[in-house]
């Protein structure tokens, strides 16, 4: 399955390490189990619905198929699409472009100060495979800080309201399904209370000094999603 011309590379390396690429890539030749297999979404619904994504198909706001570096502020690392990353200290996390994505930030006390504190991902809801490529690695590096006491949030696009072109019942269930999967997983991960969600919607209109999906987690451990602060870890 191609993904167009702007296409995630995903190299199974031990870290598992995720990349937006111009380079085409198969998927076929990733095969990758894991807890997406089986989802009632069609492979061609969920290309349709990372398209939107990277492509902007049918939107009003074209934009860029490639990520550029520097889209985070300073002091952020930039969570590409499709990939996770971990931070401690006085460094946040940043990631952007969101709008068919889903976002999945967490925060908590991790076993020793060499551990990263706070946790974001970015997901791309291309094919099972994807999907299962994208939380085996986003999950070891929670798992590997072992957490206690840990919160999470999420971002997730709204299929009732301002939505694409040719948008579909197909696609609305692609989200609902893809929410109740992710909700699960990450309530499953931090063993402590559910993800507290925020639905964002698709259309073309920014907040104040924002850009559209966005979200992003402080050095302080705030949690932002397009310019509103919707939680945060003390």
């Amino acid at each position: 399955m191609h993904l167009g011309n702007a296409l995630i590379t995903l190299l199974a390396s031990a870290t598992l390490s995720m990349v937006v690429s111009a380079a085409a890539v198969d998927t076929a030749l990733v095969p990758r189990s894991g807890p997406f297999d089986g989802l009632k979404a069609k492979p061609a619904t969920l290309k349709k619905l990372s398209n939107y994504c990277l492509k902007a198909n049918g939107h009003p706001q074209q934009r860029d198929l490639v990520r550029r570096n520097g889209d985070a502020p300073a002091g952020y690392t930039d969570v590409q699409t499709g990939g996770a990353e971990g931070a401690k200290l006085q460094k946040g996390l940043w990631t952007n472009d969101l709008m068919t994505c889903f976002a999945v930030g967490i925060v908590g006390k991790p076993k020793s100060e060499i551990e990263d504190e706070r946790f974001l991902a970015h997901f791309l809801c291309a094919s099972e495979a994807l999907l299962n490529l994208q939380w085996e690695k986003f999950s070891k590096m929670v798992k590997a800080a072992d957490l206690k006491d840990a919160k999470a949030w999420m971002s997730i696009p709204d299929p009732k309201e301002d939505t694409p072109e040719e948008w579909d019942e197909d696609l609305t269930n692609a989200v609902y399904e893809m929410e109740g999967k992710l909700t699960g997983l990450v309530h499953e991960l931090i063993g402590n209370k559910p993800p507290v969600p925020t639905h964002r919607t698709m259309g073309k209109e920014n907040p104040p000094k924002y850009p559209k999906g966005t979200m992003w987690i402080t050095p302080k451990n705030e949690i932002f999603i397009e310019g509103h602060h919707v939680g945060s870890y003390a």
